[in-house]
């Protein structure tokens, strides 16, 4: 067993799992100002837009982050089933 190997593939597999929690939040955050958006009236056509735009930006980016998040938890599983032998989370 290569105990360093082990040790950095939980690391990023905690890692991984404590950025969903925030992310979720922004993704939350991102489908609040979508559908209160929707029920606004701006004074400026633009500034809808803008909103539009921005939540956009916001839901495109926190979907990048949470594909990179996916990669790093497959990964770090798949090292450790190569060190140790043992999926994460079986009986050993």
């Amino acid at each position: 067993m290569n105990a360093p190997l082990l040790h950095k593939s939980e690391l990023i597999a905690a890692l991984g799992h404590e950025l969903r929690g925030p992310l979720g939040a922004i993704n939350c955050a991102a489908e609040v100002l979508k559908r209160l958006s929707s029920r606004m009236e701006f004074k400026d056509p633009k500034d809808a837009e803008l909103m539009a735009q921005a939540q956009a930006v916001i839901a495109r980016q926190s979907g990048q982050i949470a594909s990179v998040i996916d990669g790093l938890l497959s990964a770090a599983q798949v090292t450790a089933e190569d060190v140790d032998g043992v999926p994460p989370g079986s009986p050993r």
